[in-house]
């Protein structure tokens, strides 16, 4: 009788996935192969012999495959070094813990919030590597870069497989869309809701310190890279440099705001998210300065101001619409937000339609947006990404 209501029990909190995403197993293993294909082929096809350009030279996969080396044991102990200093980081410098959402069981985690005090301590280092040693070490991420990519693939393979395995031992809450009895499909989308070691939770570290820093890191190698090739940085990668780690920057200072986004709230922790923190958002979204490291392009008077602009109307949108997604979510006691919370819900179901798991806020900007698409497609981010590549084609 104990086991049977026991059991009862855990299909209330842990019940079976039915709906499935992106396809289902094919399509969970066709992005498993198509993540890391893209981003060896992305940066093996931007360099100074073929020029990004859409043509034979990066067509060609087989040249490009066999004239780069994608393995080495120093890269990978580099890596790993990086990823260690940002757990010592995590655990050493200071910071409040803040309670997240109620969980499916009643209880709440806790997360420490150091993200921004992280960011700042490795800039700081980075300005003193810098100092004393030169440009050396940040060349030699560039000219190792396909080997830390594949680093980083095995770290976040390694990852997805550890919290799959981890995720079966009894107590744990899974992901309402990870819990469908499918190794291939689980594995991908994640089976865990909140994978921990003690009090470390494993999502939100990747999602703020890994790929977010590692990113604007490999951006400052690749004005470096610009110098040395140069002499000088152009004023199109500085201002795209200054640009990407503005937004780096207000990722980590607001790392509170991530405790109600959908990333945390609702998804599981497998290869999806693993490989896009650690992989595919440093080493794709560096790409514009990869290129810009070897076409100099100065932009005129002009054209800095018309990327200024945009630059600024696309963040005051950004920004505003993040900070009354997040109030509307933690149903704050400020009337703008919490007076009208039928009226937006409202809104968003004549808007979008019903969207499972994930509340939505039906207000003018990010209403509009949702019109186009939802998630990482809302329209102000769109005018963002395109935004750093404004002084590439202005």
């Amino acid at each position: 009788m104990g086991q049977a209501t026991e059991a009862t029990k855990r299909a209330v909190v842990n019940p079976r996935t039915t709906e499935f995403e992106f396809g289902g197993r094919i399509g969970a293993l066709g992005v498993t192969l198509l993540v890391p294909f893209f981003t060896y082929w992305l940066n093996l096809a931007c360099t100074p012999q073929t020029g990004c350009l859409l043509g034979h030279k990066i067509l060609d996969l087989r040249t490009l495959w066999n004239s780069t080396k994608l393995f080495s044991l120093e890269a990978c102990y580099v890596y790993l070094g990086w990823y260690m200093y940002l757990v010592l980081c995590w655990l050493v410098l200071p910071g409040r813990w803040i309670d997240g959402t109620v969980l499916r069981d009643g209880t709440r985690l806790s997360y420490k919030i150091n993200a921004f005090s992280t960011l700042m301590c490795t800039v700081s280092l980075a300005a003193l590597v810098y100092v004393r040693w030169g440009d050396s070490p940040f060349l030699y991420v560039v000219n190792h870069y396909a080997e830390l990519i594949t680093a980083s693939l095995i770290m976040s393979i390694s990852q997805a497989v550890y919290c799959y395995w981890c995720s079966f031992q009894p107590g744990r809450i899974l992901a309402l869309g990870g819990n469908s009895g499918n190794v291939i499909y689980d594995w991908f989308i994640g089976r865990e809701l909140n994978p921990r070691i003690a009090s470390f939770d494993i999502k939100t570290f990747n999602e703020m310190r890994p790929g977010l820093i590692l990113w604007a890191l490999l951006d400052f190698c690749w004005v470096l890279k610009q110098v040395h090739e140069f002499g000088k940085p152009s004023n199109s990668i500085l201002l795209a440099f200054i640009f990407q780690f503005w937004y780096v920057f207000d990722a980590e200072y607001n790392e509170d705001i991530i405790f109600t986004q959908m990333d945390i709230t609702t998804d599981g922790f497998g290869f999806m998210l693993s490989v896009g923190d650690l992989t595919w958002v440093p080493f794709t979204y560096s790409l514009q300065l990869a290129y810009l490291s070897f076409v100099p392009l100065h932009l005129s008077n002009f054209e800095l101001v018309l990327v200024l602009t945009v630059q600024l109307v696309g963040y005051g949108i950004f920004r505003i619409s993040n900070e009354e997604k997040n109030a509307f979510r933690r149903r704050s006691e400020n009337p703008k937000v919490h007076g009208n919370q039928k009226g937006y819900e409202a809104f968003d179901l004549w808007l979008v339609g019903p969207v499972k798991a994930s509340k939505l806020l039906g207000g003018l900007d990010y209403g509009v947006g949702m019109v186009f698409a939802y998630g990482n497609l809302h329209p102000n981010h769109i005018l963002l990404r395109d935004l750093f590549c404004h002084p590439i084609d202005a």
